[in-house]
């Protein structure tokens, strides 16, 4: 038998469990789940917004020439083992910018987020 693993909690990362728990009202592992299921779409989508509003930023200031031309979204499904997940993809067709954190989920799971 192994080692039993230390985990460490700090400040910050026990007040955002105190507050999911609080919000979820989590008293079992359904209720943990359900919440996990609740946050995946809208944490990924901020990652996904978040990395291409950084793209076009460096775009910018490589190119002082450079225009906004964001033109939308694309939508995908992700799957997982909360069930899918829809996604809006933002689209910047200009630079040819697309965010590297979807196609490396694509890549290793076709769209499937099964690690977690």
């Amino acid at each position: 038998m192994g080692r039993p693993r230390k985990t460490h909690v700090n400040e910050g990362k026990a007040k955002i469990i105190e507050q999911l728990m609080a919000e979820y009202d989590i008293e079992t592992s359904r209720d943990i789940q359900a919440a996990l299921r609740d946050l995946l779409g809208p944490t990924i989508q901020n990652i996904l917004e978040s990395e291409i509003e950084a793209q076009m930023e460096q775009a910018q200031e490589e190119k002082q020439a450079y225009a906004n031309s964001r033109n939308g979204y694309k939508p995908k499904t992700l799957k997982s083992n909360y069930g899918e997940v829809p996604m809006k993809v933002p689209q910047d067709d200009s630079q040819g910018t697309k965010p590297k954190v979807f196609a490396i989920i694509y890549f290793l799971h076709q769209y499937c987020v099964s690690l977690i």
